[in-house]
């Protein structure tokens, strides 16, 4: 089955502030001893579909609810037998229809509300990293993409080496020794191509890395030729014999990924520890990473165990808060109750901030004391902590 995709998440964030109800529902599609592990697909909902039914006080949001329920509960069951869960999203009047088979487990719940319900979504994507990995030789490049602990093969560029040989012949008829491996390989078109084709995957998928297995002096002219926003990615994973094949590619990229992200942990942890001594360039908490966020100021976000964060959001100006205050400060309008969390994944994906999802022991400490969300700034944010108030970045001089 196909991974998420980005185009997945962007269709269900792409919908303006409305009034009318959306169903989003996950089921885990999981099966145990022969059996599902969450059992009849359409008895669960229909049950979860009648407590929520009882909430809505108009006849009309009732009526638009069961006819979404119907729809949400054929996507379901149509779902491909290989998916570990599903994700089904619902809005009648806004003509939203989308399902999203997952390979990852999902709790099983109906939530209606008026926008899609996409937490679960977000915090996967953070979670699972995607990755892109070239095994280059002298011989071919090899592409493969990582995503949800899989690694699959996508393309390949074999050399030819009918046209190695003839032009061999020819240096070596006019006294120039010629060796594929050693010499002059950032003019080798060969390897000019394998670079270029690196580099339009890495451009065409969202991926947080990009590992380059092969010999060091191959690799290195590999990595000179690609875009500087792709080289900014790549991490060198050692050689690799081709004959492994795709298996010890997944072995090699597995350890690779994860002595990466370890360190990657660490490094973000000892930079938001540095922060929070000194008091500067650090969001504490949802309130403040949602403002740095709005001001776009923020340019790396941390995210602990915790997912029930409370929020508001404004229908009128469109600010969001980190607390589920009833009215907004700045315009004065009453707010309707959003989850923080999602909030904050939604505007770090739009405005492409990375997201370090904590879930160890140490990680939930260190986030303990900022709501276990908070956020590495670019800048201060424009309202002091110490007084003078709050005032958002469109009113800003």
């Amino acid at each position: 089955m196909m991974p998420m995709t980005r185009r997945d998440l962007e269709i269900l964030l792409d919908h303006p502030d409305r009034r009318d109800y959306v169903v989003s529902a996950y089921v885990d599609l999981r099966v145990t001893d022969g059996f599902r592990r969450g059992g009849d697909v359409e008895t669960i909902l229909r049950n979860l579909g009648r407590e929520a039914r009882a909430s809505l006080a108009e006849a009309k949001a009732r009526k638009s609810l069961d006819e979404a329920l119907d729809d949400v509960i054929r996507m379901a069951s149509a779902t491909e037998p290989a998916a570990r869960g599903v994700a089904c999203f619902r809005g009648i009047e806004r003509g939203l229809r989308h399902v999203v088979a997952l390979d990852f487990a999902v709790a099983t719940r109906l939530v209606i509300d008026e926008e899609p319900f996409v937490l679960p979504l977000l915090v996967q994507w953070y979670t699972a990293p995607r990755c892109l990995a070239a095994q280059v030789d002298s011989h071919g490049v090899r592409l493969y993409e990582r995503y949800g602990g899989v690694t699959e093969p996508v393309a390949s560029r074999i050399r030819d080496v009918a046209d190695d040989a003839s032009r061999l012949n020819f240096k070596r008829q006019n006294g120039h020794e010629w060796h594929e491996h050693l010499s002059d390989l950032d003019h080798d078109p060969f390897l000019r191509a394998g670079a270029e084709e690196i580099a339009a995957w890495a451009r065409g998928g969202a991926f947080d890395w990009v590992v380059v297995f092969g010999p060091s002096p191959i690799t290195a002219a590999v990595v000179r030729r690609l875009p500087r926003e792709v080289a900014a990615r790549v991490v060198e994973g050692g050689s690799i014999d081709r004959s492994e094949g795709l298996d010890g590619v997944a072995q090699r990229l597995e350890a690779v990924l994860a002595e990466v992200q370890a360190r990657q942990v660490r490094q973000v942890l000892e930079e938001f520890q540095g922060r929070w001594k000194e008091g500067h360039l650090l969001a504490d908490g949802a309130t403040e990473t949602l403002d740095a966020l709005q001001q776009g100021r923020a340019e790396q976000v941390l995210v602990g165990p915790r997912r029930d964060l409370g929020g508001a959001r404004c229908p009128a100006c469109g600010y969001r808060f980190g607390a589920p205050i009833g009215q907004c400060v700045y315009c004065q309008t009453p707010t309707r109750t959003v989850n923080a969390l999602q909030e904050i994944l939604r505007l770090a994906m739009r405005q492409q901030v990375p997201v370090l999802i904590l879930e160890d022991a140490e990680a939930a400490r260190v986030l303990s004391r900022n709501g276990q969300v908070a956020a590495l700034l670019r800048a201060d944010l424009n309202w002091s902590r110490s007084g003078g108030g709050r005032v958002p970045a469109r009113f800003s001089a």
